[in-house]
């Protein structure tokens, strides 16, 4: 049995199941708190766990810790049949937890971790943590052991790989992961009117869609801040926020006070907020200078994945903007003044035509295949 552990799955994280799936002939469970409304991976058994719920720092712990006892319970329960263990770093730290458990429990099984944002880095950064003291030394050492004993170790971008090498741990290679996803088919236009009816949104207006993490690591001020000049500047968007966080109150509070092109919801079940992004127009994803070289918004590949155009507020040095650049997918604008950034974003967005669009689909549609993720699982990308 090969066993994958991550608690929020995404179209990256579900490209990786299937090409895991095409690799292997074992018995694969995906251990997990998302809820799959259309259907899990074909010839995985999802075995339900808690659900990742980000709305406070309490529930963000909370739910982390839940979903590591829930995993170390079932490695138990398991134990007899287990092969490989796949573990992301989703919730953090989960991969050291596991590791030494399994020796506690005596089960000999091949690792591979996957490393979407870097702790305890992200805690440094954002001076939540003190590097040098007791406590942070602990944390890296704890998160050490279990890279160090990885037989394979999986990371999204080469400033990643740079922070995991800085550590100076022995036989130690991380491998950068290609982002890839598959496309998803679009409503047709009579259920896209049917939704802008329901959530109120104009047949006349484009849609400006920010949705996930309103968190420490996102510059939620800075976007907020950008919007207010984009809400003045053109009557032509309606902006739809979705998500939860510690600056969440920020994103509530511009949408109280531009309720005629602004909404906001803090959940959006997946049916529902998949049938939202077919009628975005662009996307927007947000990281502080302090994390963009720690972790990477997989949101890109959900928006790329249903031909939304992606704008990036971070640092044209961020491995974000470069991806961003070369794959064709969305521009990004530095940490400029409001005013600036927003005309920015207008003249994107003026651009994003429905040719634009569906350039972005065939891409998606034809590049971001699932067989050069085969033959990275493989081992032979780079033979």
């Amino acid at each position: 049995m090969i066993v994958l552990f991550n608690q929020s799955v995404g179209p990256l994280y579900i490209s990786y199941i299937k090409a895991t799936r095409q690799v292997s002939s074992d018995e694969i469970v995906l251990v997990t708190g998302t809820r799959f409304l259309q259907g899990a991976p074909e010839g995985v058994q999802v075995h339900k766990a808690c659900t990742y719920d980000n709305s406070s720092p309490a529930r963000r712990i909370s739910t982390w810790i839940y979903f590591i006892l829930q995993s170390l319970y079932f490695l138990t329960k398991n134990r007899k049949c287990i092969k490989d263990v796949d573990i992301t770093t989703n919730p953090p730290f989960i991969a050291s937890f596991i590791y030494f458990w399994l020796i506690f429990i005596r089960v000999n099984a091949k690792c591979h971790i996957t490393i979407y944002d870097l702790y305890p880095e992200v805690l440094f950064d954002n001076q939540l943590l003190g590097k040098d003291g007791l406590f942070g030394r602990f944390l890296t050492w704890f998160d050490s052991v279990a890279i160090s004993a990885t037989d394979r170790l999986f990371v999204l971008t080469p400033a990643m790989s740079k922070y995991i090498l800085q550590r100076d741990l022995s036989n130690i290679k991380p491998e950068i992961l290609p982002l890839t996803g598959s496309r998803i088919a679009k409503m047709d236009l009579k259920q896209q009117i049917l939704l802008r009816e329901q959530y109120t949104l104009p047949l006349d207006k484009k849609i400006i869609i920010y949705t996930g993490n309103f968190g420490i690591n996102h510059s939620v001020d800075l976007l907020v801040e950008m919007l207010e000049s984009l809400s003045k500047l053109s009557d032509e968007y309606i902006i739809f926020l979705v998500g939860r966080g510690e600056k969440a109150h920020l994103a509530k509070k511009f949408v109280e006070q531009n309720a005629n092109c602004a909404r906001y919801m803090d959940f959006m079940a997946d049916d529902d907020f998949s049938a939202l992004l077919d009628v975005a127009t662009v996307g927007l994803v947000s990281l502080s200078p302090a994390g963009e070289n720690l972790m990477f918004p997989s949101k890109v590949l959900t928006y790329s994945i249903h031909g939304v155009a992606v704008f990036g507020l971070c640092s044209e040095s961020s491995y974000l903007s470069k991806y961003l650049k070369e794959s064709g997918y969305g521009e990004t604008s530095d940490f400029g003044s409001a005013q600036t950034t927003a005309y920015n974003l207008l003249d994107y967005a003026g651009r994003c035509s429905l040719s634009f669009i569906e350039a972005i689909q065939c891409k998606a549609g034809s590049q971001m295949r699932d067989s050069q993720l085969v033959r990275f699982i493989k081992g032979t990308v780079n033979d």
